[in-house]
């Protein structure tokens, strides 16, 4: 049973790892504004340097009662998403910011310079499906990640690519999504896990 909620778990954060491009484009919110403020007073609170460039929002919520919004976030190592990583901030509508989850992990100065490229993460990626059908990359594409050590069963800090592909049918139908991480110096596949069910 962990096993399963843990594998669940990482599905989600590689998924909010291809998404958070696109939130991470909105403008600042009152309340996302109040939790960086907040942790660069005191950044002993999750030992990061630099709040603002070492996390990035991947979703905000209102809240009911006293609380007026929980905001999320994914830690950043020089600007990769890292695997596994989540802080929740519950921001009041007093202003008073306090921390729900704290989930950062300490990365050791990990190489963000792929020696595989990205396209060919993506023929491996594929290949090591075995699908029958056509695989198509979705527009996310690859994107680098820092899977940190003990995510994935890695030893080690890593860097990979996240790959999602979808396997689509003759009818242009999506029958299955599928999300391959690959590591980004050697090119052997560290992980994969099928997002949607086949038909």
């Amino acid at each position: 049973m962990k096993n399963a909620i843990a594998f669940l778990a990482m599905s989600m954060m590689l998924s909010s790892c291809a998404s958070a491009s696109s939130v991470h484009r909105e403008e600042i919110t009152p309340a996302h504004r109040a939790v960086l403020e907040y942790l660069t007073h005191d950044k002993a609170l999750i030992a990061l340097s630099d709040p603002s460039l070492e996390l990035r929002k991947i979703g905000e919520r209102g809240a009911s009662g006293a609380s007026g919004a929980m905001v999320r976030f994914e830690q950043l190592h020089h600007g990769i998403p890292i695997v596994g990583t989540l802080l929740v901030c519950e921001v009041r509508t007093d202003g008073v910011v306090r921390i729900r989850a704290n989930e950062l992990r300490p990365v050791v100065d990990v190489s963000v310079n792929p020696k595989i490229e990205a396209r060919a993460a993506v023929r491996t990626a594929a290949a090591s499906l075995h699908v029958q059908g056509r695989l198509h990359e979705r527009q996310s594409g690859a994107e680098l990640v820092v899977v940190p050590a003990g995510a994935l069963a890695m030893r080690a800090d890593t860097l990979g690519w996240s790959v999602t592909l979808e396997d689509v049918s003759v009818a242009n139908r999506v029958r299955g999504t599928w999300r391959v991480v690959v590591d980004a110096m050697t090119g052997a596949v560290l992980h994969s896990d099928r997002l949607l069910p086949r038909d």
